[in-house]
């Protein structure tokens, strides 16, 4: 059975890149849609059965937090890879915590979004280690440490 794909980034050129990168992973005989905002991969999540999305972070008009849920709430077993700007010490948890199957930032090693990927579809979270993904914390005002976005509503985050 063929896996399905949909990428999700505001500019062609991270359209195409990703599309040729995950072909060069999983191989020509996977299917992928392309959407570069947000009512595009809402209307494509609601009308196509997707296994995978892989959508960048950093996109206007793209609440990635949203794009998440909302892919979440139409198919429970739907993978998500979100591509960042970085911070992954505060971001990776952030995404992971509501639903995201892995996290790595834009300027990663195309190595790195291989191994992410295959992870994934694999059907394990992807992040680089827990070495690698110790919460930067910061002091609050009752003195304990803490994400500084886990301070952060969710309507801050939404």
């Amino acid at each position: 059975m063929s896996i399905s794909i949909l990428i999700a980034s505001k500019d062609f050129p991270s359209l195409y890149g990703l599309e040729f990168l995950t072909r060069q992973v999983l191989g020509e005989d996977i299917l992928i849609g392309f959407a570069e905002s947000l009512k595009k991969a809402y209307d494509k999540l609601k009308n196509q059965k997707y296994d995978l999305v892989i959508s960048s972070t950093n996109m206007n008009g793209i609440n990635t937090f949203k794009l998440i849920k909302e892919a979440l709430a139409v198919n429970k077993s739907i993978r998500i890879l979100a591509i960042g700007p970085g911070a992954p010490e505060i971001l990776a948890p952030r995404y992971l915590d509501i639903g995201a199957y892995g996290y790595i930032c834009a300027f990663e090693m195309v190595d790195r979004f291989k191994e992410a990927l295959l992870h994934i579809i694999d059907g394990k979270r992807y992040f680089r280690g827990e070495n690698d993904f110790l919460e930067m914390n910061v002091e609050c005002d009752n003195g304990q440490k803490t994400n500084p976005f886990s301070l952060l509503s969710k309507e801050n985050l939404t």
